[in-house]
């Protein structure tokens, strides 16, 4: 349960980051900003919006992709007190796969190629799988599903 904890995060993470940085770019960002409709703000310009944009998605980004390499790192050494942390981000995840398939079925001009968002999918499905796995685990078992106390 941890090591499958573990490799699901840290490729989480490694994806949603690399995801974020080859997809949210300027021309990408602005198509959006103009489906949408955004007024941008009266003391920036359109170039320092979309920037700021980026920015503030790379950032967001990252900060979780760390929470999930943290959560990976102490998956993998079996930390208990971890355990509940990972059990949400995998509540997450899982959510995130009900995000995904509405992603699918109403694609557009913006929506990263088919191939991204149907391994997005995955992943989330497998999050969600996890989630189910380490919560019966805890119930029957405690956390990690180990009769006796780990290490942390």
């Amino acid at each position: 349960m941890q090591l499958a904890a573990a490799g699901l995060l840290a490729l989480e993470a490694v994806s949603s980051v690399a995801t974020t940085l080859i997809f949210t770019n300027h021309d990408a960002v602005k198509k959006a900003l103009t489906a949408q409709g955004t007024q941008i703000p009266p003391n920036m310009n359109e170039d320092a919006y979309i920037n700021f944009v980026i920015a503030t998605a790379v950032g967001f980004v990252a900060f979780f992709g760390l929470i999930e390499l943290i959560g990976a790192v102490g998956s993998y050494l079996r930390w208990r007190w971890i355990f509940w942390a990972v059990l949400v981000l995998m509540a997450l995840g899982g959510l995130g796969a009900i995000l995904n398939l509405a992603a699918l079925a109403r694609r557009t001009a913006t929506s990263p190629p088919i191939g991204v968002t149907i391994f997005q999918e995955i992943l989330g499905i497998g999050a969600a799988a996890m989630f189910v796995w380490m919560l019966i685990g805890a119930i029957q078992y405690g956390p990690w599903a180990m009769k006796r106390p780990g290490p942390g």
